[in-house]
């Protein structure tokens, strides 16, 4: 590889670069110009450009240019341009366009997954006549209808700027003019921002509606199904639908920056470039972004209410729930001391029945001791006397009818113990048990509340907010830097990939729906039908 040095361009290479850039005098043709010289700093291996000596240029037969075109605007500039552009900068300028390539590419890989997921969701909700039948489903299908419109329509502008950079990149000089005339067209160029803007703004618009559906169900529970139905969500649905197209389609309707062009030559000599801060205009931009700025504040207010009173909520049940275990400690304990009473009465009973019945026994045995001899039937009446007093005290003995007494009156003192309200130390202790149980179900529901709320709103703000603050900070001084613009609206269109997963994927009922529905279908009609008809035989 040769040393880099200065070169000196031939009057030929220059006269060419002059009839070039004559030619493309606008702003995105210029870019060209610059890459076609760079292909010269680079292909050649030279560190800055030479250019050659006015006579050189004069005496050159092939030339039509003569000694006053030096004094010529144009060329004044272009010969300052040339020789203060070095290889240094030709490289630092193709980073920068391969960077944009990059961003492009993602862009493109971006938009194909939203179609691609949004798809399935309106597929699902479509087929699916039991999550059809709930109005949230309705709002849902709405949101994956206009995810999937704005990643359809953000695959136009990707494909045609990387297509573009590209041959930027590769200095295709005929792929670029040809390129730029279909992307610059007025009306080809309105239309496709058409389409994303309107994807974009109905999206906000769905997620504000869903937002209200769930304020309405929380704060109106009774009143929800008088006051959501059907046919008040499909008008509703329609008018937002309506708004986003009126308001997307208003650049194409004059509210523009672009030039319209008569013919093709026209559009690719004209200064017309396809990108966002050359086609809309500052009070476009500034009132898209304060439609979308409003309703994303609508959105933070109704779901911080709706964690609110959800809290609300559970503090309230658990306040009934201690109420109701006291009231049932109470109960229990009423009851068991009664059963306790009941047994210690008849156990009492028992003791005295026995008790005077050997009284009894003892006091007619003496009495027939002093009228009678102890003959054999007197002896046989006694044995039965004392068998039937036996029978009468359940066959105990002294001993264990002491013993019975004893553990009668421990379990009745443990039962008092352990269940009695008034027993001020374990009843604080059952209840102090009861709140620690009530304070982590209450701590467990809100984290579950938070963590819903916080993926919906942080998915929500983190994509959308620093579109709309870069649109509302630039309205008065203009848009300074593309290449941020781009990384904004990609940033802006993950959200469009974040929504089925938030609404859709997450539900029990949604899952249930693709696998046995959509995924379903698509499995029998993968599987050949001598395959199904095997397996059947099979079974």
């Amino acid at each position: 590889m040769s040393s880099i040095s200065n070169c000196t361009l031939t009057s030929e290479q220059y006269q060419g670069l002059i009839h070039f850039y004559r030619r493309h005098m606008n702003t995105q043709n210029f870019l060209l110009f610059n890459a076609k010289v760079c292909h010269y700093l680079i292909e050649s291996n030279c560190h800055e450009i030479q250019l050659p000596t006015a006579t050189n240029i004069i005496t050159n037969n092939t030339s039509s240019f003569n000694s006053s075109s030096y004094s010529n605007y144009h060329e004044s500039f272009l010969i300052r341009y040339i020789q203060t552009l070095t290889r240094d900068e030709c490289e630092l300028y193709t980073k920068q366009f391969r960077r944009k390539l990059t961003l492009f590419l993602l862009g493109l890989i971006l938009s194909i997954l939203v179609i691609i997921l949004n798809s399935i969701v309106t597929i699902t909700i479509f087929y699916s006549q039991k999550l059809r039948s709930f109005i949230t489903n309705i709002f849902l299908l709405n949101l994956s209808i206009a995810d999937t419109l704005s990643g359809c329509s953000f695959l136009y502008p990707n494909i045609m700027n990387i297509l573009v950079e590209y041959s930027i990149v590769k200095y295709n000089s005929q792929l670029f003019l040809k390129l730029n005339i279909i992307r610059n067209n007025y009306f080809i160029c309105l239309i496709a921002y058409a389409f994303i803007m309107s994807g974009m703004l109905m999206s906000i618009s769905i997620l504000l509606s869903i937002s209200i559906d769930k304020y309405i169900y929380i704060f109106k529970p009774y009143k929800y199904p008088k006051i959501v139905t059907k046919k008040r969500c499909l008008i509703w649905i329609l008018s937002l639908w309506l708004m986003a197209i009126v308001i997307g389609t208003l650049p194409l309707f004059g509210w523009n920056k672009m030039k319209r062009c008569k013919s093709a030559q026209s559009c690719s000599n004209s200064n017309n470039v396809c990108l966002i801060d050359r086609v809309f205009t500052t009070d476009y931009c500034s009132l898209f972004a304060t439609c979308s700025l409003v309703a994303a504040i609508v959105i933070l207010y109704i779901y911080v209410r709706i964690f609110f009173i959800a809290r609300d909520h559970v503090l309230r049940i658990e306040q009934i729930r201690d109420s109701i275990n006291y009231e049932k400690f109470k109960l229990v304990s009423t009851d068991i001391e009664h059963n306790n009473n009941e047994r210690m009465k008849r156990f009492d009973s028992t003791t005295t029945t026995t008790t005077t019945s050997s009284s009894n026994v003892s006091r007619n045995s003496s009495n027939n001791s002093n009228k009678i001899c102890c003959t054999p039937a007197a002896m046989s009446k006694i044995n039965k006397e004392q068998i039937t007093t036996r029978n009468r005290i359940h066959l105990r003995s002294p001993k264990q009818s002491i013993t019975a007494i004893n553990n009668e009156k421990s379990k009745r003192k443990w039962f008092q113990f352990s269940f009695d309200p008034f027993n001020r130390s374990n009843s604080n202790r059952q209840l102090s048990h009861v709140k620690r149980v009530g304070l982590l179900v209450n701590v467990r529901r809100c984290l579950r509340a938070l963590r819903t709320l916080l993926v919906l709103l942080v998915g929500f703000y983190c994509c959308w907010l620093p579109l709309l603050i870069y649109l509302l900070s630039h309205t008065t001084m203009g848009f300074s830097n593309n290449f941020a613009i781009h990384v904004l609206i990609l940033i802006a269109n993950v959200n469009s990939l974040v929504n089925p997963f938030i609404y859709a994927y997450r539900s029990k009922q949604f899952r249930i729906a693709f696998w046995n529905g959509t995924f379903g279908k698509c499995l029998k009609q993968s599987i050949p039908s001598s395959k199904r008809s095997t397996q059947k035989n099979y079974n």
